[in-house]
Order: structure tokens, then sequence, then C-alpha cells
């Protein structure tokens, strides 16, 4: 059974899954969060977004130019998976990853 709820319960132990229930409900009450998903229009501001966040936790990066550019030419190829937690319009968190687009090329 491929569900959430599965996973919740046969992954997590009872304590984390606790919390995890608990967290997901303050963030549902929470009416002024978003989450947005990379796309044509929306790829600049996602990618400075999860730069900012970064520098603000980590404090400048001489590579930041060079992730820029990176992650644009990975949306041209189809192969950037990038998602921004929004409060208002404010960013509270980003996620970026990688992934292979051409799923077909590993089949059999």
């Amino acid at each position: 059974q491929n569900s959430w709820d599965a996973y919740l319960q046969h992954a997590l132990g009872a304590r984390t899954r606790r919390n995890m229930r608990r967290a997901l409900r303050q963030v549902e009450a929470h009416d002024d969060l978003s989450v947005t998903q990379v796309d044509k229009n929306s790829i600049d501001r996602d990618i400075e977004a999860l730069l900012s966040l970064n520098q603000q936790r980590w404090g400048p990066n001489p590579k930041a130019h060079w992730y820029r550019s990176m992650m644009r030419y990975l949306f041209e190829k189809d192969s950037l998976w990038l998602n921004v937690l929004w409060d208002h319009s404010s960013p509270i968190a980003a996620l970026a990853g990688i992934y292979d687009s051409h799923k077909d090329v590993f089949s059999a």
C-alpha cells in the first residue's frame, strides 16, 4: 500500500509519527503558507529565493553565480526539481534536486 498513511504507520516510529502529524496540523492551520514548483515564469525568482536562503544560513557563497547558471541550464533540460515554501511573499524554505527526465533511458 503506497500512501502517506501507510508510510507514517510502517516507516516511522510512534514518536516520530506523532511529531510529524502535529507538525502537519500546524502547517495546515497556517493559511498564509504556500508551496510553488519552478516553472518558466518563476525560474529566476525561485533560484534567487533558494540562493538567498542559502546565503542567510551559510553566508556569501563565491560559487552563487555558477549555481545560478547550473540551475537555469538544468531547468532548460527539464532536469531541475525546485520547490519553494512561502509565507505570504517571503521564501522560508527551498529545496532543489536534479533528476533524469529521460525515464526510459534505463528501461530494458
